[in-house]
């Protein structure tokens, strides 16, 4: 998990450098700045997106989904959550 706005090194450049790098962690990003029906164009491994606040039964949802051992959902192209 994620959030787009940090110190030092905001969450999309950290997002920019594991795609750089080719280390394609599942990821779930957060923040109050962005609308989540409309992704500033987050990397492929991006599972989940969604604006402060963002309700736990949607986010656990998400970690279920994507996150969880013995679920390859990530790994199917399948599209990223979005909060609604």
């Amino acid at each position: 998990m994620i959030d787009l706005r940090m110190p030092r090194i905001s969450g999309l450049a950290n997002l920019q450098e594991l795609e750089h790098r080719r280390i394609e962690i599942p990821t779930i990003v957060i923040s109050g700045h962005f609308d989540p029906e409309h992704p500033r164009g987050f990397p492929s491994f991006v599972v989940g997106a969604f604006n402060k606040p963002y309700g736990s039964i949607n986010l656990i949802a998400c970690v279920k989904d994507h996150l969880l051992p013995n679920n390859n959902h990530h790994q199917t192209g399948r599209k990223p959550s979005r909060q609604k």
